[in-house]
């Protein structure tokens, strides 16, 4: 098998058949699979996949329940995946090149030293059923990336673009990971540098329900990630230091927690004792009193 096309889907009846048609209509000179993982929707999405996999026969469709959660879906179906390359789509996204994955595989086959290929791509703002004017995310500059290029740097690598050489699998992804497909990333980077087209070949679809909130939650798990990070990329330990530090200066106000993390907060900064510790504690019981 050449090639793995890795689709994971959750209530994603609206867009699943733009994100397969984009895949079926690929114009290719090998064989590819699709392992679609769908993760229990309450939805239309397991009907529309059995209806597609019922008319391709490269579709495989599994349907999980309980559902696994992003991270146990993503765990799943790139283990499943047999191809020599894995072209990563999430079910809300969708590629917009018939030869996007001739092109990069291609390049993949005559660059044996690069462990994965990206291109840059449209984004489509959606918000209450609404369509907004497409943007384009093009800051993807033509030529190769290191693990340098990613950490700490404003590069956004957006999955659907991607297509990787499968040589990190069988994977595991800990339940400390706030995102998947970057951990996925670094890792192959390990392996060999990424190359980068300035030409767009999908869109990444912008709507209500992909867009999370930096709330108190996702700073802890941001925080969790960066110290998982900090262990097994220590070449970086240095940088997740940084981004731990300001996780916890959100942290510090948690009602719950803050008192952990003000803590934590002083052993990155001692001298910001009175300021991270006692004048936060005493602001909140201040507060609560008032």
């Amino acid at each position: 098998m050449k090639v793995s096309v890795f689709l994971v889907t959750y209530n994603q009846e609206q867009y699943i058949r733009q994100a397969l048609n984009s895949i079926v209509m690929q114009q290719v000179n090998f064989d590819y699979e699709v392992i679609v993982g769908e993760d229990c929707s309450t939805d239309a999405t397991p009907t529309i996949c059995d209806e597609y996999a019922a008319t391709y026969p490269q579709i495989k469709v599994y349907h999980h329940n309980p559902n696994k959660g992003l991270l146990g879906n993503w765990e799943f179906v790139m283990n499943k995946c047999q191809g020599e390359y894995i072209a990563l789509l999430e079910g809300d996204d969708y590629w917009i090149d018939t030869h996007k994955l001739q092109k990069q595989v291609d390049f993949l086959d005559m660059n044996p030293q690069y462990s994965l290929c990206f291109t840059s791509a449209d984004i489509s703002m959606e918000f209450g059923g609404q369509i907004g004017a497409e943007q384009s995310l093009r800051n993807i500059r033509e030529g190769e990336y290191t693990s340098d290029d990613i950490f700490g740097k404003p590069l956004s690598i957006l999955t659907s673009t991607v297509v990787l050489r499968n040589c990190i699998l069988p994977i595991r992804y800990s339940g400390k990971l706030l995102y998947a497909d970057y951990y996925t990333f670094m890792m192959l980077l390990q392996k060999g540098n990424g190359y980068g087209f300035s030409v767009p070949m999908s869109v990444y679809r912008l709507h209500a329900n992909n867009m999370s909130g930096h709330d108190v939650n996702f700073y802890k798990k941001k925080y969790s990630q960066d110290k998982f990070f900090s262990k097994i990329f220590p070449q970086y330990k240095e940088y997740f230091k940084q981004d731990m530090y300001r996780c916890l200066q959100h942290l510090i106000y948690d009602m719950k927690y803050g008192w952990k993390y003000r803590l934590i907060y002083m052993l990155h900064n001692p001298k910001l004792l009175f300021s991270s510790f006692l004048l936060t504690t005493f602001n909140k019981y201040l507060l609560r009193i008032n």
